[in-house]
């Protein structure tokens, strides 16, 4: 380990900074998964702040190889910096991505915005609530409401359920 503080302090970070990444699931792995990608997600225009941002989560190294493999997919369908770091910096970020390309389309289709399908997914495990809210607009289309409101009763339901599931046990 004290090698790995050592490199990690070399490329910029902090003590801080390094425990964040070390004490989530999976803490050895996300930190070798930074050490290799640093470089390359530094060259994409990746501040150290948002690199640890996305890695610093349990799973955090698919997180970090999900955001260097689809960062280009991403930026094509029109996301920034930022949206990807929210889209990615979070449990199952990896997930959220793989999702949110697969169903951009359809989601775009539908009126949705680039904004409007990070706040759905900007979740731990966010990419479920694009079923969610798939579900709701179908179900709410005709009635006029706002898609931000539907994204909101959206998750609002995802949640309720996942409650309930977690009080059943």
């Amino acid at each position: 380990f004290k090698t790995d503080f050592q490199e990690l302090q070399s490329l910029g970070l902090t003590t801080e900074q390094i425990v964040q990444i070390v004490a989530q699931g999976g803490g050895s792995q996300n930190v070798h998964a930074f050490k290799i990608n640093f470089h390359e997600l530094q060259s994409l225009g990746l501040t150290i702040e948002q690199m640890v941002q996305i890695v610093a989560q349990g799973g955090g190294s698919k997180n970090i190889l999900a955001v260097k493999n689809k960062f280009d997919d991403l930026k094509s369908f029109g996301f920034d910096i930022e949206q990807i770091v929210n889209i990615s910096s979070h449990i199952s970020g990896s997930n959220n991505i793989k999702i949110l390309l697969n169903e951009y389309d359809q989601l775009k289709n539908i009126g949705f915005s680039r904004e409007q399908m990070v706040r759905m997914v900007a979740f731990n495990s966010g990419w479920m609530n694009i079923e969610f809210c798939k579900k709701k607009y179908l179900e709410l289309k005709d009635s006029g409401i706002h898609r931000d409101e539907i994204i909101r009763l959206a998750i609002e339901e995802r949640h309720a359920k996942n409650k309930t599931q977690y009080e059943a046990i």
